[in-house]
Parts: C-alpha cells; structure tokens; sequence
C-alpha cells in the first residue's frame, strides 16, 4: 500500500509509454474503484522506464479490508515482452483525512477551546496541533487557551501506520475583551450626586453595547451614566461591567468614601451690650465613625 492507494511493482523494468491508468483495476468494499492517476519516481523524472508505480484510487478506500488489484491491460518492456495479467490480494487502510470539529467563538476573557479530531481515520499514530499563536500541542483531543483576541487558523497534522500524512485546517474567532473603565472622585459629600465618567473601551473590530454598574449600597443599574446619591456616609465600591456587542464582559472597580455633613451647632449670650464682645461657643460636631474626617474651620 502507499499514501494514495497502492504500490505495484514489476519482477523487472517496464516501459514508461506502455502503463496507463486503464491497465489495473482494483476491486472490494465500497466499490466500484477507478484508477485516476499512476507515477513513478523514474517516469515522473522523464525516464523511459520503472519497475514500480503507484496507482491512485478513486475514490479513496474508506473501509480498511483486503482488496484486489489486478493488471488487465498491456505492459511490456524493452523487448516487447508482455507482463500476466494477474491479480494480487492486498490489506489496505483509508488514506488519513484530517478534520476538527467545529468550535464557537469565544470571549478573550473566559476562552478554553477544545480541539477534536473528527476525520474518522483509523490506524493513526501521531497528532499535531499548531493552534496559530505559536503554540501546540499532540493527540487527538486538546485544549488550548489564547491570550490575544483575533482570528486564528487551528492545524491538525495527522499521520497513520503506513507514514501516510494530511493536513487539515480550522478558522476560529476569539472575541476581545471590552477593556473597563471610569473616573470618579474618590472622597464625596452625604448628599452629592456622584460623578462618574465612563472611559471604557474596545479593540475596534467590535463594540461595546451596554453596561452595568453597581454602586455598592445594593442599587444596581444599566443605565450608561447613572445619577446616584448615597443616603449613608462611608465607604463603598463602585463597580463597572462593560458588555461588548458579542456579550464580552470587562470589569473594573473603584473605592470611594462618602463623609457626612457636619452637624453645625453654636452657642452665645442671650444679651449682650452695645459695643461689649459677644461670646460665641462652637458646638458643631461630625461623627467620629468615618476614618480620616474631622471638623476643619468655621
């Protein structure tokens, strides 16, 4: 056998001009067969003859079983010597068919592709995957994870018992991941509208479609910029979920801390005499539970 068929070789030289495909004919499982092509190293170099050539099948076998090849036509060699017409029983196996099982594209952020072989081929004895980021892997089922978005060209290299080689190719996409982002003051007033300025992006082969933010007091919104006023002093952590057009997700977060009002408060003299000093007493208090806040000045 060899990768495209079969091999037949001759107890002696025959002339190159005198085999043509229509000479053999192959028989068995999943027939009929026809011989589409014959070569020869000598012949195919633009010798005038060979002993051996190769016969290729058509279609390819699919079924691994014993065939028969038998020369039926005219072959002769330098004497016009003819060769029998015979025919030989041989064992061969399917050529190898490489093929993946189609994937999903997947998010940059959470990708864990699974490549399977799915060519049906038997008797094969290597696997090899090059999944287009300069990496591999072997066998017939793999995993692999990408860390840069894009597309890809998966390749599955196999070879079977008689050193037989294909090669099979897959296109995967590997979505990118919406890069989070916003800018907010970190030290806000009880009361105040918090200001927030979204800042997120996107590789430019696609495009953010909405967003989620969570404010850290339990209100969670989609609004794209939302309007927010805390009711309790302290801190809290804003968080922001970027969605892209292919429900990509990124996320980023900010701490922030919201002090309270100063409860303002004082004292003086019920009475007190025209151009005699008046004596005021501050008695405005803050609350204590916030760290780092204190009363300043009045």
């Amino acid at each position: 056998p060899n990768c495209e068929g079969v091999a037949v070789t001759f107890s002696e030289n025959v002339l190159c001009n005198t085999v043509d495909p229509g000479d053999f004919t192959v028989t068995g499982p999943g027939g009929p067969y026809a011989i589409s092509a014959i070569s020869s190293d000598n012949c195919d170099a633009g010798g005038t003859f060979d002993n051996t050539f190769r016969l290729t099948i058509d279609p390819p076998i699919q079924f691994p079983s014993n065939y028969s090849v038998a020369l039926v036509g005219n072959v002769s060699d330098f004497c016009g010597n003819t060769a029998n017409q015979n025919s030989q029983d041989v064992f061969l196996i399917p050529p190898p068919n490489s093929s993946i099982a189609a994937v999903d594209p997947q998010c940059l952020e959470v990708n864990d592709f699974e490549f399977t072989y799915d060519g049906g081929s038997v008797d094969l004895i290597n696997y090899t995957w090059d999944f287009g980021d300069s990496t591999g892997s072997t066998g017939p089922t793999t995993e692999h994870t990408y860390l840069r978005s894009g597309p890809k060209k998966v390749t599955l290299t196999i070879r079977n018992i008689n050193n037989c080689v294909d090669t099979g190719t897959l296109d995967i996409l590997v979505h990118p991941t919406p890069v989070a982002d916003f800018s907010v003051d970190s030290t806000q007033c009880l009361g105040d509208t918090l200001g927030l300025v979204n800042l997120s992006t996107i590789d430019s082969v696609s495009a953010l479609s909405n967003y989620q933010w969570s404010m850290g007091d339990g209100l969670v919104t989609n609004q794209d910029l939302p309007a927010h006023v805390y009711l309790e002093p302290g801190p809290y952590t804003v968080q922001l979920n970027a969605f892209s057009v292919s429900n990509c997700v990124g996320t980023t977060t900010r701490d922030i801390v919201v002090y309270p009002k100063p409860e303002v408060d004082f004292s003086m003299e019920d009475n007190v005499c025209f151009y005699d000093s008046a004596n005021f007493v501050n008695l405005s208090t803050i609350r204590s539970d916030i760290a780092n806040d204190s009363l300043q000045r009045w």
